[in-house]
């Protein structure tokens, strides 16, 4: 694990130095997945604010968005549900500009997380559901 977030802060550092903002910021995503994984939230959603700004800098909007509901996890964990609620549904937003099966199926597991810890327990089943409903329809393929 070590040696991997050595690499991807080197991949950072090269992606900074050319000037390649999408790289920049998908790196800097990794990085915080690696980090929350570490239950170190803070830091975790600094990284994925940097990811999202600079996948919007550069209209990569399905990727904005996977930082997004990223973002609404480390909120989650960090216990600010109503930025982790506004956080998914502007996933949602941007996933519609530009569709992603794989970040709408994040998103939306995401999205039955917040609404549970909001309590609200029709938009969790209802999210729950459209999760459970794209997995379906990748077994079938």
């Amino acid at each position: 694990m070590i040696l991997l977030f050595f690499y991807l802060q080197q991949a950072f550092r090269l992606a900074t130095d050319n000037m390649d903002s999408v790289s920049a910021g998908m790196v800097s995503g990794d990085i915080g997945r690696i980090i929350f994984a570490k239950s170190n939230y803070d830091s975790a959603l600094t990284l994925f604010k940097t990811d999202y700004e600079y996948s919007m800098y550069d209209s990569a909007y399905n990727e904005a968005a996977n930082a997004l509901q990223w973002m609404a996890k480390a909120n989650l964990a960090l216990g600010n549900k109503a930025s982790a609620l506004g956080n998914s549904k502007e996933a949602l937003r941007l996933l519609s500009l530009w569709p992603s099966r794989r970040y709408l199926r994040d998103t939306y597991f995401t999205l039955s997380q917040v609404y549970r810890a909001l309590g609200d327990s029709d938009s969790a089943f209802y999210f729950n559901d459209r999760f459970i409903a794209i997995m379906i329809r990748w077994k079938k393929k």
